[in-house]
């Protein structure tokens, strides 16, 4: 009779085995991803110029979350063009600036914040 369900009992295990094997690698990836993440976060802050850095300096020293550039400013849309601010409306009053936040404002602030603090 062991013979009889032996393939089936293989095939179970092997099954549970290739589960088991699939959920490890999703828990893994997750540490991975973040590493990555932290490590692009990190590169991207060290490749700032002098006046980016001024400007990410500058929401930390006014503790705020958002501050005013023109549409043209380039700086500006560099910044966004690197994930570190966004624009936070598509409208303006006819030549006032448009209003750039911080990239969901706690978040990204809690990110740059936190890899400043670090040692490099």
């Amino acid at each position: 009779m062991r013979e009889h369900y032996l393939p089936w009992i293989s095939l179970c295990g092997i099954s549970s085995f290739a589960v088991l094997l699939v959920e490890f690698a999703a828990w893994l990836k997750v540490p991975v991803k973040s590493f990555r993440e932290q490590r692009d976060r990190k590169a991207v802050l060290l490749s700032l110029t002098p006046p980016e850095m001024r400007v990410i300096a500058e929401y930390f020293r006014q503790q705020t979350d958002t501050q005013y550039f023109s549409a043209t400013d380039g700086l500006a849309g560099g910044l966004a063009a690197k994930g570190l601010i966004y624009q936070s409306s598509n409208v303006s009053r006819g030549l006032t600036p448009f209003s750039r936040a911080e990239d969901s404002t706690h978040i990204s602030l809690k990110w740059v914040s936190a890899s400043l603090t670090k040692p490099l």
